[in-house]
């Protein structure tokens, strides 16, 4: 303890000195990481975004192909039918018309009277 007070009160200053500045370089350090990282997350959210917008171009493009194969296969389908009815249903020219009704109507037994 040959130490002067002047040279130990030198000493604490040096240390404290010391220890202010490693705590602004740990500052600095902390906040060049902190930017490094927004940058990374960032970088990484525009490649996100992007691939997510290829996906939905794609997605739009697939379901636009399906409803149009699913459009084709309907129209195909109503017309298969429709041909189908057609073979069903008589030909007109070559099939007897039909009797005209009769324009006498059979009276209804609900309004007609019981006789006893």
């Amino acid at each position: 303890s040959t130490q002067s007070t002047g040279e130990k009160h030198e000493q604490v200053r040096e240390e404290n000195k010391n220890r202010v500045e490693d705590f602004h370089q740990e500052r600095r350090d902390v906040l060049v990481a902190r930017t490094e990282d927004r940058a990374a997350r960032n970088e990484m959210k525009e490649g996100l975004l992007s691939i997510a917008e290829t996906m939905q171009i794609e997605l739009d493009t697939r379901r636009d192909d399906i409803l149009s194969l699913r459009d084709t296969l309907r129209q195909k389908q109503l017309a298969e039918e429709a041909a189908r009815a057609a073979a069903l249903e008589p030909d007109p020219a070559s099939s007897p018309s039909p009797k005209p009704v009769s324009a006498k109507k059979p009276k209804s037994p609900k309004g007609a009277k019981k006789k006893k």
